[in-house]
């Protein structure tokens, strides 16, 4: 799916702007099935805090006519949507920013699955990114 937005004078820091990119991205990110989601801007500064916050992370830069354009994205296999949606959660109570915590898993990370303990089953958080440990 391909979108553009911009505002009438503040290109795509406009209050339009923000408030139709920000609601037409969510409704995709909550309802869709991506693997991926990126977004491409041409004002990186602006936008920049905002895709920190949402735990996106700067991808790609392309220059454009001149402009310096910046690709955030999200592979939602390593944080998907409920995960994300409980991250946002407790942001809005905390004010954090930047990639997500490590769960426990990623902490004890080793070679083969994920696991807690002797069981080599993956705990339910980490079981939810990765899959069933095999």
């Amino acid at each position: 799916m391909a979108r553009f937005l911009s505002g009438v004078a503040d290109r795509e820091s406009g209050p339009y702007a923000v408030l139709a990119g920000a609601v037409s991205s969510i409704l995709e990110w909550v309802g869709g099935s991506a693997v991926w989601s990126f977004v491409l801007t041409s004002e990186p500064e602006f936008w920049g805090p905002m895709f920190d916050y949402l735990a996106f992370t700067a991808c790609f830069e392309v220059e454009v006519d001149g402009r310096r354009h910046v690709g955030f994205g999200m592979d939602w296999r390593r944080l998907p949507v409920e995960a994300w949606l409980e991250l946002m959660n407790e942001r809005e109570h905390s004010g954090g920013h930047g990639p997500p915590r490590p769960t426990c898993c990623d902490r004890r990370r080793r070679p083969g699955p994920h696991s807690t303990g002797r069981s080599g089953r993956a705990c339910a958080t980490c079981a939810a990114r990765t899959g069933p440990a095999g």
